[in-house]
């Protein structure tokens, strides 16, 4: 999957890279730091960072017991979402490894891409920058699963694991500057 952002608005307040995480996957403070590889009391996400994160799926409890998780694939247990600014033109590149993600995965990259979107007024593009769109509008095209419960998202994840493509998203850079 991948997405741009680009931003109409400075970004004025940075985003708190523990909560963020929180809620892109839906997690319990400790489950946050066995996700964030950050040292520091409390993180900040703004224009000028590249953000790269994934949850540490099987050390979670719920996930780590539960046999449908048996036959996930190990290329996907560490799936992340990274975001790295293009300065110059003031857009910000948001990605998943593959091309086809599970809904827990496809959750944490939209509400990525929401908070950063509603933090610099932005534009988002799905399409390498051919079309774009309003928060409003990306928000209810992922609407069922931002407000899908967690254990939901995760039997499906679970079972859809092993049926998805490893394909990699092959995201270029520069197609859409130009």
């Amino acid at each position: 999957m991948k997405a741009l952002i680009r931003m109409e608005d400075e970004w004025t307040q940075d985003l708190s890279l523990s909560a963020l995480v929180a809620k892109m996957w839906q997690l319990t403070p400790t489950e946050v730091a066995l996700s964030l590889k950050e040292a520091s009391d409390e993180p900040k996400l703004n224009e000028q960072q590249t953000f790269d994160v994934c949850p540490a799926l099987f050390k979670f409890k719920n996930i780590a017991s539960d046999p449908l998780w048996q036959q996930f694939p190990a290329k996907r247990e560490y799936s992340s979402v990274y975001m790295a600014p293009l300065q110059r033109y003031r857009r910000l590149q948001i990605t998943t490894p593959f091309c086809a993600e599970t809904v827990m995965q496809v959750r944490a990259y939209a509400v990525l891409i929401l908070e950063v979107a509603q933090a610099t007024n932005g534009k988002i593009s799905e399409d390498e920058g051919q079309s774009w769109q309003s928060i409003s509008e990306f928000e209810s095209k992922y609407r069922s699963l931002l407000d899908a419960p967690r254990e939901v998202l995760q039997r499906f994840s679970a079972l859809e694991g092993d049926t998805l493509s490893l394909d990699e998203t092959g995201f270029s850079k520069f197609s859409y500057l130009y």
